[in-house]
């Protein structure tokens, strides 16, 4: 992974790890399932890197942008 693209990966890690404090269902492992996926990617390089960078970008936004949770329905 280059500097740039790895620079963006951690940076995506911890914004995600932040994010997942607040995930409504303690019993879903949101941070363990956060970093095996980080661990599957570690080595990706080219398209796989920006793939797997856009897959997080947009489960940011998703939680980012979700205003009612399912138990306030």
């Amino acid at each position: 992974m280059s500097n740039p693209t790895r620079l963006r990966a951690i940076s995506l890690y911890k914004e995600l790890v932040r994010l997942g404090r607040d995930y409504p269902n303690p019993n879903y492992n949101f941070h363990g399932k956060l970093r095996r996926v980080f661990e599957k990617y570690r080595d990706a390089r080219g398209e796989d890197a920006e793939k797997a960078l856009k897959l997080g970008e947009y489960i940011k936004q998703a939680r980012n942008h979700r205003s009612v949770l399912p138990s306030q329905v």
